[in-house]
């Protein structure tokens, strides 16, 4: 892996969980959701980011739903 690129994968994986814990906390509020249930599902919703997207580089193709990859359970 290029020195950069580690780099880039590491703040795309930061954005992507801290994107998915705030909307998940704002949703959980919405809901009417205590504190400690709005914390669950925010934890809930960065354990279960997809991160299969964030592991190509820009302009790579990512994979296409029920191609040669899919079900292969490495996302």
């Amino acid at each position: 892996m290029p020195e950069g690129e580690g780099r880039r994968l590491a703040e795309s994986v930061r954005r992507a969980c801290v994107d998915a814990a705030v909307r998940a906390w704002e949703d959980g509020g919405v809901s009417g959701l205590c504190i400690e249930g709005r914390w669950d599902l925010a934890v809930d919703a960065m354990r279960h980011v997809d991160l299969g997207p964030l592991l190509h580089a820009p302009g790579d193709d990512p994979p296409v739903a029920g191609g040669p990859d899919a079900g292969s359970g490495t996302a």
